[in-house]
């Protein structure tokens, strides 16, 4: 079975946009509340970004390895 191919696979792009998503909005919501600290719009840019290439960037970086695996003679 292909591993890339299910969008439930930690490599599917679906699982690792909820995961970005959630973990933003947890993380604003938690340094909000429970840290008292401002959520400024910069801020919120900055971390998210961060956070998305730290989330999404590892799974591109997978599949161009995987494609490039089997792109590649044997």
């Amino acid at each position: 079975s292909d591993v890339c191919s299910s969008d439930l696979s930690p490599f599917g792009w679906s699982a690792g946009v909820t995961v970005w998503v959630a973990t933003v909005a947890v993380g604003m919501v938690l340094r909000h509340t429970v840290f008292d600290r401002g959520t400024a719009l910069p801020f919120v840019i900055v971390a998210s970004t961060f956070t998305m290439c730290a989330l999404l960037g590892w799974r591109a970086v997978a599949r161009w390895l995987l494609e490039r695996g089997r792109s590649s003679p044997k």
